[in-house]
């Protein structure tokens, strides 16, 4: 958008504040159920899974909903019922390009 006038012209830029758990933690759970439920999954994401998901994502709202929909999107290709913390693992691992031993969700304890 930046390169190309036309565009940001005719384009409002918005700037998010951060997420925080503390105020934004229940809805973020509402949002990322609500996303599993339109794709027919259940959702085993704890709140630890989404905190993590949060740190992660540097706090940033779009990266945490990329997120969810990517762990849905493998959820769904592997045609599981479910989304868990097993899905946010590969597909951030994917996304980001991480080594194993630098995935935010491994090694993390089920609540």
């Amino acid at each position: 958008m930046r390169s190309d006038e036309q565009v940001s012209r005719r384009m409002a830029k918005l700037s998010l504040r951060p997420v925080t758990w503390e105020c934004d933690g229940r809805d973020l759970m509402e949002l990322a159920t609500g996303y599993c439920d339109r794709a027919g999954l259940a959702s085993d994401m704890s709140e630890a899974d989404l905190l993590a998901l949060a740190r992660a994502a540097d706090y940033g709202f779009g990266r945490m909903i990329e997120g969810v929909l990517d762990a849905i999107e493998l959820a769904g290709q592997e045609r599981a019922t479910s989304v868990d913390r097993q899905h946010l693992a590969e597909s951030w691992g994917f996304r980001e390009g991480v080594p194993f031993d630098a995935n935010p969700f491994l090694g993390m304890g089920k609540e």
